[in-house]
């Protein structure tokens, strides 16, 4: 087995040095002192920064997944009806919630490697007025596939703009641009341990004033506590709250509002303790975010676009293709298609991590499963960049002949190279 390895899959991801050093720190207090108030400021400051956004962001505990049932459990209400749109596994994913939730589905559906388009956004919305909530993901990471937020936010605010508009961003976040108050982004939905870099266990979600306009005007109660984002809102406010009076900017809290008070501000079903935020976790994530601040956020994303670049002139120089059109194609997910219609991905990914030591993403091994057959990479956080593009690039030529798949040997590198070299926001950086 080769000693180098290389994680290019599409999550878990590697974890940057600073968070994986944050992690191994002491932990000298709890979470109710002052200095984790600090590392939460900090840390949704820079949050703030990257999403564009002056509104809430939530920290809720677990995978993006956990954050995305959290809105529809809270925004929706049995009956509410729900437009999503099924690029893929997870916009399949957000249709399978709004049942979770509770809600009637209307769902848009696309051929896998396509977006959807403003016009079929604008056109399902006319023949459903009364719709609550348009829901989309950003970067369908199954098919290497993006699909026009701003554009539809833009439509919605201008056409719709009652309805709540909710975006994944899980993989999009810090590699893709992305501006969640600008494009009308109601509700953006996105994790630590994709292109961010840090552990998984943390749950990001924006909310703006409109959408808790929405949960106000409920009629029903929210089933559960741990879902329920207003939880977390609470547990937002309290550390906002603690870090004003460490600065001296507010009054110190009451006895009666102590750690071990029943919750009856929320709803009264709520019970007498509820969640808190893992200390560890916040702060690998508040390492990782470091990194990307000091390599700056628009570098990152420019990085990105131009390793997603490079990778996919490397695949067609050697003679395979990629799903997604070129237009829409995704910097850090990307499926190459192999020849045919079915194709051992399994048991080339395996190839690849035993003999090269690097890690892909799980790709489809006939077209009736996601509509292409081949294999699926990411380039999410600091490995995208020309020498992960190449190192795979080299181990493909080396190992796809033995699976029947023929290549141009000795094109994909220098056709990625000089992709990766002409990128000008990374020539000038």
């Amino acid at each position: 087995m080769s000693a180098t390895r290389l994680n290019l899959s599409c999550g878990q991801t590697d974890i940057y040095a600073q968070a994986r050093q944050t992690i191994g720190e002491p932990l000298p207090q709890p979470i109710y002192y002052p200095p984790f108030a600090e590392l939460v400021g900090d840390t949704m400051r820079m949050l703030r920064e990257m999403l564009h956004t002056t509104g809430d962001v939530l920290l809720p505990v677990g995978t993006a997944v956990y954050g995305q049932e959290g809105a529809f459990t809270t925004l929706l209400e049995p009956g509410d009806l729900c437009i999503t749109v099924n690029t893929g596994l997870f916009g399949q994913n957000l249709s399978d919630l709004v049942g979770v939730a509770g809600g009637e589905l209307v769902e848009i559906t696309v051929p896998h490697g396509k977006a959807v388009t403003v016009e079929q956004a604008r056109e399902t919305l006319s023949t459903h007025p009364d719709a609550k909530l348009f829901s989309v993901v950003h970067l369908e990471t199954t098919t290497g596939t993006l699909n026009p937020v701003q554009e539809i936010g833009a439509m919605i605010r201008s056409k719709f703009p009652n309805v709540i508009y909710m975006v994944d961003a899980v993989s999009s976040l810090t590699s893709e641009p992305l501006r969640v108050d600008d494009w009308g982004i109601d509700i953006c939905c996105s994790s630590s341990q994709k292109c961010i870099n840090a552990p998984q266990g943390v749950a990001i979600v924006t909310f703006s004033e409109r959408a808790w306009d929405a949960v106000d005007r409920r009629k029903t109660g929210i089933p559960g506590m741990c879902l329920d984002l207003r939880t977390w809102k609470k547990w937002q406010t309290k550390m906002e709250e603690a870090l004003a009076v460490e600065r001296g900017e507010g009054p110190a809290q009451s006895d009666s509002e102590g750690d071990g008070a029943v919750d009856t501000s929320i709803t009264e079903y709520k019970v007498a303790h509820g969640p808190s935020q893992s200390y560890t976790l916040v702060q690998a994530l508040h390492g990782a975010l470091q990194e990307i601040e000091r390599e700056g956020l628009e570098q990152v994303i420019a990085r990105h676009g131009a390793a997603g670049r490079a990778f996919r002139a490397g695949v067609r120089a050697m003679g395979l293709g990629i799903l997604a059109d070129e237009a829409n194609a995704a910097s850090c997910a990307n499926c190459v298609v192999m020849p045919g219609d079915s194709f051992p991905t399994q048991d080339y990914m395996l190839t690849v991590w035993r003999e090269h030591g690097i890690a892909t993403a799980g790709g489809s091994q006939h077209v009736d499963e996601m509509g292409y057959a081949g294999s699926r990479v990411g380039l999410m956080g600091f490995v995208a960049n020309l020498d992960s593009v190449t190192a795979l690039l080299e181990a493909m030529e080396q190992v796809l002949p033995r699976f029947d798949v023929e290549v141009k040997a000795g094109a994909a590198v220098p056709a990625a190279r000089a992709a990766y070299e002409s990128a000008p926001a990374l020539a000038s950086a």
